[in-house]
């Protein structure tokens, strides 16, 4: 089994109250690889950059990142998604711990993922079937008309050797912040090659 890590970097949120409105900004997403010698993923990018975004929005990483299986093993592989290590930063130092969901809310956010050919629509995603939740779980990709886990115009099933899929990630941020004007998180989002 191979991993592609992808780690998510959440700044501060724009939270807007009565009496104060606090801006920040987010920071990219870096890729962590490491290698399993029976199977093997790559990945063309190392940084998915997500721009500015506020209280109870959702956005979607700018490029998508190419998954390649480029195993010697020569058999179908499937992608599966995983999200463990949910933390909060020391950085700054006042930063709120937020939760992963399956749907945002007060403090918890949501992160989905999508194969698709081209860049999706907001609109594409369906929390139900593309967020990658419960954290620590590896969930399986599937095929239903374009309405299968992580299945856009394309999914994570059967990816014979060369073969390339593109996923592209949506951040949903919480809907309120309780504590503070926000923090930085730290996601890890593994993207795993398993044989069929």
């Amino acid at each position: 089994m191979k991993k592609l890590v992808v780690s998510l970097l959440a700044v501060g949120l724009l939270a807007m109250g009565a009496a104060t409105v606090r801006a920040a900004h987010f920071q990219g997403v870096t890729l962590w690889v490491s290698v399993d010698p029976e199977i093997s993923i790559s990945v063309d990018v190392s940084e998915v950059f997500f721009s500015t975004i506020t209280i109870s929005s959702s956005v979607v990483g700018g490029s998508g990142i190419v998954v390649t299986n480029d195993s010697v093993f020569g058999g179908l592989i499937d992608l599966h998604l995983g999200s463990y290590d949910v933390k909060e930063s020391t950085q700054p130092a006042a930063a709120v711990v937020w939760t992963l969901a399956q749907n945002p809310a007060a403090n918890a956010f949501s992160v989905c993922g999508l194969f698709n050919n081209s860049m999706p629509s907001l609109a594409d995603f369906n929390n139900a079937n593309d967020a990658v939740f419960p954290d620590g779980a590896f969930l399986a990709p599937t095929i239903n008309a374009g309405n299968g886990r992580f299945e856009g115009d394309n999914n994570g099933v059967g990816l014979a050797q060369t073969e390339s899929r593109t996923l592209y990630v949506k951040f949903d941020s919480p809907t309120s912040i309780t504590q503070g004007s926000g923090g930085l998180l730290e996601l890890t989002l593994t993207v795993l090659g398993q044989a069929q």
